[in-house]
């Protein structure tokens, strides 16, 4: 046995999201038009030198964040970062498809349809459109996966927002 297993770190729940975007001003519309996400816990340009240390990108690249914060304080959070001089790589990947090593955010939604309705507004890649996904004997719902304007694959689940269950 390892000294790891006896004394597991201390680590909290999941924080927040942190997602690599093209333009800061567009994804903000998209996640506040299509998860109605307004409240930001902060914004602006991070001039330090250890954020590029942290994001292994060149010491001279800008990095511009804003970090939408969900009704929960320091929960659920979605923080944009838009690297620019140089702007990274984009990742090249099927978007029809889903990738080993790549992640998928979950939300709960009241009602998958009107959500459906405004991602076609924004001409996004919709994998699963609402289908009736059944877990086991007793459980089951609709959901649908899609990607955001930046290609983050999200999965929405059809149950009421406030269901923590």
């Amino acid at each position: 046995m390892t000294s790891h297993s006896i004394h597991p770190p201390s680590v909290s729940a999941i924080i927040r999201t942190a997602l690599f975007v093209r333009d800061i001003e567009r994804a903000s519309a998209f996640y506040r038009d299509v998860f109605h996400i307004t409240d930001i816990f902060g914004e602006g340009d991070l001039p330090q030198e250890s954020i590029r240390t942290l994001l292994g990108i060149p010491k001279d690249s800008h990095v511009q964040y804003r970090i939408f914060q969900a009704e929960a304080h320091n929960k659920g959070m979605i923080g944009l970062f838009q690297v620019s001089s140089p702007t990274p790589p984009v990742l090249e990947r099927d978007l029809k498809k889903v990738h080993l090593g790549e992640g998928c955010m979950v939300f709960y939604c009241a009602d998958l349809d009107p959500v459906l309705e405004r991602l076609r507004e924004w001409d996004v890649v919709v994998i699963a459109e609402p289908t009736y996904f059944k877990f086991n004997e007793t459980i089951g719902q609709r959901e649908m996966v899609f990607r955001d304007i930046d290609g983050m694959l999200i999965n929405l689940i059809e149950r009421p927002v406030d269901d923590e269950g």
